[in-house]
């Protein structure tokens, strides 16, 4: 089934998207881990002690700019749920077909997990889905004053968890674009070559 020129349109700004956060520093210099923990239980002198070693701030908010473009339902022409529907509606590869039917699977299990550090407040127990909301709303790139309330809220160890949570979630979340990059990619511009494309895994 033939896309239309809006839909032609979505991939391809997808694909651009994405070939800039693939530039990026965060992907392309990753730290070597997103934080250390040493832990002394018995002794005179026990102590937990964690050691944030994460993203520079200013580098993962620039990446952040972008890479919230694919979780936003108003950001429709790169919007991951949309993307992932044109593919399934209008390619004619089941193979393609069950790629992408994968990556939608993980990514939903992804952002209903719970995060790296389990967050609580006020009674309410947060998956990744939450968290990355209240992180993009309380402030950082959009103000929502419930939600930036609750964020100011916070104690500040609290909201530091709750930053190294994101960044944590992160990777996982743009392994899921690279996939759908990927078919995209097989798609439409390996369609002449037509390289063989492994069997998607059993989400």
């Amino acid at each position: 089934m033939s896309m239309t020129e809006k839909e032609e349109a979505c991939l391809d700004l997808f694909m651009q998207r994405l070939r800039e956060l693939l530039e990026s520093s965060i992907v392309k210099n990753p730290p070597k881990s997103l934080f250390t923990m040493s832990e002394t239980v018995f002794g005179e002198n026990p102590k937990t002690e964690v050691i944030f070693d994460g993203f520079k701030e200013e580098a993962f908010l620039a990446f952040f700019a972008t890479f919230r473009q694919f979780t936003m339902e108003k950001e429709q022409a790169v919007y991951f749920d949309k993307v992932c529907q044109i593919v399934i509606d209008k390619c004619d590869r089941p193979e393609l077909k069950d790629w992408i039917t994968y990556a939608k699977t993980r990514w939903e299990k992804i952002l209903d997990a719970p995060p790296v550090i389990g967050f609580e407040f006020e009674g309410e127990v947060y998956t990744n889905r939450k968290l990355l909301k209240l992180w993009l709303y309380g402030g950082r790139f959009h103000t929502d004053i419930d939600k930036a309330d609750r964020w100011n809220g916070m104690p500040e160890m609290m909201r530091k968890d709750a930053e190294l949570s994101v960044q944590a979630v992160t990777p996982k979340l743009v392994n899921c674009l690279v996939i759908v990059g990927t078919v995209i990619h097989w798609w439409r511009e390996a369609t002449s070559t037509r390289e063989t494309v492994p069997q998607a895994p059993t989400a």
